[in-house]
């Protein structure tokens, strides 16, 4: 069920076209029914009644243009995911192909010439004094239509402006940090014993680990002692037949094979990355804006927008320590997962930044004000670690002597720290 979770929210645009088309079915159902006279029809007003001649020139003239406009609709959104792939990068295209209304009204638009076509389809041999609800019904379903449309207009030009997409990224990686958050408090020192068993847990295929299943073990080792620590991460990408986890344990519960295929299945890896799951996605896509606008398009204002956010977001992660955290089964068996350190996760988000806004002033006064406010969020541990990245900073920051404004808020802000 969580796999199956987690597959639906990386195609949540398929979702949403899908589930417009089988409401466009359902109604076309309904109507069908009621236009043969296989359930009664005495609870329809007359008013939504018209002659069959009527029915099939509405029918004809919405059909056709259903389909002129599922298609302009189609290309508007290539278009659209063409400007996100130039100004942004092809991550940033998720933001846009996961909305609802795009999604949505493309299914509205493709349903809408099903529901004309078929409707057609059931009246052709109709008597044409035949009162019928489809051309009505078309109507106001046109309409509706008319009203997504509208939204989906207004959506695009939300979504080209910067600091929404920006915002939006990072309220998408709000959830995933808190958890990431949440589990860290979770913590113990891991302790093995010389008498255990030791097995290397290998992946199955080449993909991204999104998810471990630690729950899915619960009963294979209710009645065991040991650990199960792994090695990879959320979010990184493994390799057919690379270590991903150690098990250390006293009593095999089942054969060797049949043990190790059972822990290698609950770590789940698919060939694309889920910010659902991984908390650093959401940052990877924020820092790749920012390179892309430094690199190309020579705009450190939108870099400074993606430093802010980033900030924000590993000013939450700064709340808690880097520690090893772990969950059970049963009462003598653990399960270990090992977080990443703030310093990583500062290299992380702030390198490739750094690689192409090392000469620009407002980029480096940018990622030195971030620090202050991770610095002002941290536990006593993580200060430290944010007090030596900056330390490391030094060189680049003296590059800036040529900017005498620059140069005393950057002496301010080190003074904060």
């Amino acid at each position: 069920m969580e796999r199956l979770k987690l597959i639906l929210s990386k195609f949540q645009g398929r979702v949403y076209t899908a589930r417009a088309l089988l409401l466009s079915t359902i109604l076309l159902i309904f109507v069908v029914l009621i236009d043969l006279n296989i359930i009664p029809n005495s609870l329809i007003p007359e008013i939504f009644y018209t002659k069959v001649f009527l029915a099939r020139t509405l029918l004809t003239t919405l059909g056709g243009a259903f389909l002129t406009v599922a298609t302009f609709h189609f290309t508007s959104i290539f278009t659209v995911l063409d400007q996100f792939s130039t100004i942004y990068t092809y991550r940033s295209m998720e933001n846009f192909t996961n909305e609802k209304i795009p999604m949505k009204i493309l299914g509205y638009y493709i349903g809408g010439f099903f529901y004309c076509v078929t409707a057609l389809l059931v009246l052709r041999y109709a008597p044409e004094d035949k009162e019928v609800i489809a051309g009505t019904l078309a109507i106001f379903y046109s309409i509706g239509i008319l009203g997504l449309f509208i939204q989906f207009v207004h959506k695009v030009l939300i979504s080209m402006e910067t600091e929404n997409l920006f915002q939006d990224i990072y309220q998408e990686s709000l959830p995933s940090i808190e958890r990431e958050i949440h589990r860290r408090d979770r913590h113990k020192q891991i302790h093995i014993d010389s008498q255990w068993s030791h097995f290397i847990i290998t992946a199955s295929k080449t993909g991204y680990l999104d998810n471990i299943e630690w729950r899915s073990l619960d009963h294979l080792f209710q009645k065991s002692t040991g650990v199960l620590i792994a090695r990879a991460m959320i979010g990184e990408e493994v390799f057919e037949h690379m270590p991903i986890a150690d098990l250390y344990i006293d009593i095999l519960p089942c054969e060797k094979d049949e043990l190790l295929k059972k822990v290698e299945g609950a770590f789940s890896l698919h060939f694309f990355q889920m910010q659902s799951k991984d908390y650093r996605y959401g940052m990877m896509k924020l820092s790749e804006a920012a390179v892309r606008a430094l690199q190309e398009h020579c705009d450190p204002y939108t870099a400074v927008e993606a430093i802010r956010k980033i900030s924000f977001l590993l000013s939450k992660l700064a709340t808690t320590d880097h520690r090893n955290f772990h969950d059970k089964a049963g009462d003598s068996f653990e399960f270990y997962y090992k977080a990443h350190s703030l310093g990583e996760d500062l290299y992380f988000a702030f390198y490739q930044i750094l690689e192409y806004g090392k000469d620009n002033p407002l980029v480096i006064k940018a990622i030195l004000e971030g620090l202050v406010l991770i610095y002002q969020n941290a536990t006593k541990n993580n200060r430290k670690v944010v007090e030596d990245y900056a330390k490391s900073l030094e060189d680049i920051v003296k590059q800036q002597d040529g900017q005498p404004l620059i140069r005393q808020s950057m002496k301010d802000i080190y003074s904060l720290l």
